[in-house]
């Protein structure tokens, strides 16, 4: 049931996209920017997230530090 609600709202996306009546102009270029600063965000916060995930790791005491054995 969850597939098809994501289908139809994907289908329903394509088709607005598709037509041009109900585009304004430079809509494409304006979501292509949208995804690019998606894009970007999720590539600056890549660092942050793995902080956590290794103070999460730590916390736990689930450090496996591949660097103690150099």
């Amino acid at each position: 049931m969850k597939f098809f609600r994501v289908f139809i709202l994907f289908f329903t996306c394509l088709m607005a996209m598709a037509s041009n009546v109900s585009a304004a102009p430079g809509f494409g270029r304006e979501l292509e920017r949208i995804g690019q600063q998606i894009r970007d965000g999720i590539i600056s916060a890549r660092p942050a997230l793995d902080v956590i995930r290794d103070a999460q790791k730590i916390y736990n005491g689930d450090d496996d530090d591949d660097d103690d054995d150099k």
